[in-house]
């Protein structure tokens, strides 16, 4: 099985690097906002880690919906989520 992983941020891919060598994973780690850097090339599965916050305030689904407001697809997944979502 082959693993890609992709961060735009430098300290989470070093996380991940190391995270990945002690537990015994063979992930390439590559430095990449979404799939700008990625080879072309086709995957089985892709898992998305949505961010947790842009360090302004802003909150999470809203800062998601800003995020992916250019895809109406995601878009309209996201619209769903909070249909689903205990509030606190």
């Amino acid at each position: 099985m082959r693993c890609d992983a992709t961060d735009i941020n430098e300290a989470a891919l070093v996380s991940g690097k190391q995270n990945a060598q002690a537990n015994g994973v063979d992930i390439k780690f590559i430095k990449s906002n979404l799939f700008e850097n990625v080879p072309p090339r086709k995957y089985d599965l892709i898992a998305f880690n949505a961010p947790v916050g842009n360090g302004r305030g802003m909150a999470w689904f809203e800062y998601v919906k800003s995020f992916i407001r250019n895809s109406p697809i995601l878009y309209k997944v996201f619209q769903k989520f909070s249909h689903f979502l205990f509030r606190r």
